[in-house]
């Protein structure tokens, strides 16, 4: 490091056709840490208010430093050379960055690389900080469409003099004194300029936000297309959430009956396991359709048809009647009240669904989060399917031995334990 610091201090380091040097940084850092390891205590008020100064100075710079390193990393494209989509995601993955703050530092890395060059010389010298920066980079992005190169060069220099008396919100209202002096008559009429604009928002979670402004018409014509696929929607998914309530409860039900004179726990577990089969089964499916670049409507179409092929298959066997399937059921006219094991039924169905749903919902954003390659991250599915069909031979085991109550509570205890 103080090879580094050494050679930082005396040449000057090159960020694609731009110079930046880090003058006095080989002294203020060791000088710093030889401080503080020495014990604060023993300095004097004035001492440590000096310190403070300096590792102002040397976070400026260390921050300038890493900005150029990010710099070099986009100028030689080494995040495709090494598998990654882009800089931001190459930092992302290596440091663990969130995406708002690594797209940050890929955008300041890029500007005081090249046309916000003074802002990053003086951030390197530690004559500003790193919000400083940062305002005077987002002013310099917004000047006038009509602004010159040497308008940016005026605005840069007023916002650098400005931001060695001033903090970074009184340094940001420069702006609108910038865009006077650059462009006196104003931006176009709010209207015009609105009839057609689009904004991109990070949400920090893996994915962004688009916000789309147009004509009145288009707008219109745009939210009724989209109000009815909406509706559309909420009805198909009601409509299969129907479905799938009324299929597990009976179906289960149905094989339950048959399968419970031969006393072979493994067989119900192999039933519920059909489940985890399924799930597996459909994402490893779609990652076939992936590879093969096939849209969601035919990834949708493909697994309708495969979901048909399944059903015409098993459909003749629920035909299939016994005597005592009948004798079991209750005289006609007989009618079947609440009561509190048909509560705790209708319950225990509900709270399966609720715990079903939630996975099903944020495990795709939970892996998307973590996993930018679409490829890999839609693994998580056949994954989670065999782990959930292997689960139901674990269970059917564990609850022979500690009995169903036992077991259930055991596990709903265990699902609540704090992770990190």
């Amino acid at each position: 490091m103080r090879n580094l610091l050494r050679k930082l201090s005396v040449v000057p380091t090159s960020v694609g056709s731009v110079d930046v040097t880090f003058p006095g940084l080989r002294e203020n850092l060791p000088a710093a840490v030889d401080a503080v390891e020495a014990g604060l205590r023993h300095l004097r008020d004035e001492d440590v208010m000096a310190l403070v100064g300096n590792t102002a100075k040397v976070q400026a710079q260390a921050h300038a430093l890493h900005l150029a390193a990010v710099a070099e990393l986009e100028a030689r494209n080494i995040a495709q050379s090494v598998g990654a989509l882009d800089t931001k995601n190459l930092l992302r993955a290596t440091l663990n960055l969130s995406p708002s703050l690594a797209a940050e530092q890929t955008r300041m890395a890029v500007a005081l690389s090249g046309p916000a060059a003074d802002t990053g010389q003086a951030l390197a010298e530690g004559r500003i900080h790193g919000e400083q920066a940062k305002v005077t980079v987002e002013i310099l992005n917004g000047l006038p469409a009509k602004a010159t190169l040497e308008d940016h060069a005026f605005a840069q220099k007023v916002l650098l003099e400005a931001a060695e008396q001033v903090d970074a919100k009184r340094l940001r209202k420069l702006k609108r004194s910038l865009h006077d002096a650059i462009d006196p008559d104003g931006p176009e009429p709010t209207e015009v300029r609105k009839a057609c604009a689009a904004h991109v928002r990070d949400n920090g979670d893996g994915t962004e936000t688009l916000t789309w402004t147009d004509s009145v018409d288009a707008m219109g014509m745009l939210r009724a297309v989209i109000e009815r696929r909406v509706t559309a929607w909420i009805v198909l998914r009601f409509v299969a959430g129907l479905a799938t309530g009324w299929l597990l409860p009976f179906v289960s039900g149905w094989a339950l009956e048959r399968l419970a004179p031969l006393r072979r726990p493994l067989l119900n577990a192999t039933l519920f396991a059909g489940y985890g089969v399924g799930i597996a089964t459909a994402g490893a499916v779609c990652i076939a359709l992936m590879r093969v670049q096939a849209s969601s409507a035919q990834a949708w179409l493909s697994l309708g048809v495969l979901t048909l092929a399944v059903t015409a298959v098993v459909w003749p066997r629920f035909g299939d009647r016994d005597v005592a399937s009948r004798e079991r059921r209750p005289a006609p006219g007989g009618r079947r009240g609440w009561d509190a094991d048909a509560a705790r039924l209708v319950a225990c169905y509900g709270a399966f669904g609720f715990g079903y749903i939630v996975p099903a919902t944020f495990l795709p954003v939970m892996a998307r989060q973590a996993i930018d390659d679409p490829s890999v991250f839609g693994w998580a599915w056949p994954v989670f399917g065999v782990t959930a069909a292997a689960s139901t031979f674990a269970a059917a085991g564990l609850s022979r031995s500690l009995g169903n109550r036992t077991f259930g509570s055991v596990l709903s205890i265990f699902f609540e334990l704090p992770r990190k």
